[in-house]
This record gives C-alpha cells, structure tokens and sequence, in this order.
C-alpha cells in the first residue's frame, strides 16, 4: 500500500515537505541559521503554515496547526530547540 502513496511528489501520493525562506543548497554556511520554515506537510497536510508566506502566495492557512515559527518552537519538546 505504501508504495503507491509514497516515494515521489505526485497527486495522490503523502506528501513530507518543508518550504524555506532561503535557499539552502547557495546561503552562505554563516547564514544558514537565518533560515526559517514557511510551510511544512507531513502526509499530505499542512501542520504549519507563516502566516506573511500564506498571505503573499494567496493560501488558506485554516487548517495549519502551527502559524508562527515561534509557535513552532514553542511545540518542539524541551532540549530539542536550536541555539538560534
């Protein structure tokens, strides 16, 4: 079952992704902290969702669990937050 809904980006198909503010394959190494999520899906549904990002792309944030990255990091289990 897992096949035909998992391996690439299709419709249809679960989707795991994370859409970044900056490019990380070119930032600088010395900027890489800078970068900050703007949507993330796991299995096909949007969990968190910038709301600025949400707006300028003309998406519907309804549904999204978590709208800011500080909500974000407030959700992330203590221990596991980043120094940045």
């Amino acid at each position: 079952m897992k096949g035909d809904k998992v391996g690439s980006l299709e419709a249809g198909k679960y989707a795991d992704l994370v859409v970044l503010d900056k490019d990380y394959m070119t930032i600088p190494e010395e900027q890489v902290e800078t970068i900050r999520p703007q949507l993330t899906m796991l299995g096909g549904k949007i969990v968190f969702l910038n709301s600025n990002f949400s707006t300028e792309y003309s998406l519907k944030p309804a549904g999204a669990l978590i709208s800011t990255y500080e909500d974000l990091q407030k959700r992330r289990p203590e221990g596991q937050r980043p120094d940045f």
